[in-house]
């Protein structure tokens, strides 16, 4: 039982801070719709709604047998509605984790 509340916790800690912190039913019910017309499977549906992709790269991790069924027009596509409806991306620590970055690189650390 201890590591069902451990992976619990780790789980929801997860959600908390990753790409669907800032999800709605509304939002993704949008999402769903405006990705309606693209074919896409429900695991990919849900895997592009949780994993929130940002790159063409992490589009074709996500959609099985991406390069025969889109183009790169369609793809860029998918990515601007993914931005339309979850936002854009944000940084993980922003400027201050850059900052701290180049302080230990110039501090050897």
């Amino acid at each position: 039982m201890p590591e069902f509340v451990c992976i619990l916790s780790q789980t929801c800690e997860a959600l908390k801070n990753g790409p669907c912190q800032k999800q709605s039913r509304e939002i993704l019910q949008a999402l769903f719709t405006a990705l309606e017309g693209y074919g896409l499977t429900k695991a990919e549906r849900q895997q592009i709604a949780n994993l929130r992709p940002a790159t063409l790269v992490e589009m074709h991790l996500i959609i099985e047998d991406c390069e025969e069924r889109y183009d790169e027009e369609q793809l860029e596509a998918l990515l601007a509605y993914v931005e339309e409806h979850l936002g854009p991306v944000e940084e993980e620590g922003g400027e201050e984790q850059e900052e701290q970055e180049e302080q230990e690189i110039e501090e050897g650390v």
